[in-house]
């Protein structure tokens, strides 16, 4: 997603509606399991913070690219 200007610090609320993977200056991307349901809600989030939304695209991912990130999120947990 790209909006209108760079984050300044409100990536608190957002964070509340999808996991962000990066922000690169005016460029966020993040993942979600609803985009039909939470991608509105993110505009509407943005937009309430006085973010405009310059353009919103998906990004698929390869089968190999979600093995590696789960695997990856699976080392982060500490074992019990």
């Amino acid at each position: 997603m790209r909006v209108d200007r760079p984050l300044n610090g409100e990536m608190g609320e957002i964070e509340q509606l999808v996991t962000i993977d990066a922000v690169q200056g005016d460029v966020i991307r993040y993942r979600t399991d609803n985009p039909d349901v939470t991608n509105p809600q993110l505009v509407r989030c943005l937009s309430g913070l006085g973010l405009g939304v310059i353009s919103l695209q998906p990004i698929t991912q390869s089968l190999e690219q979600v093995y590696l990130r789960v695997v990856a999120e699976g080392e982060e947990q500490p074992q019990s």
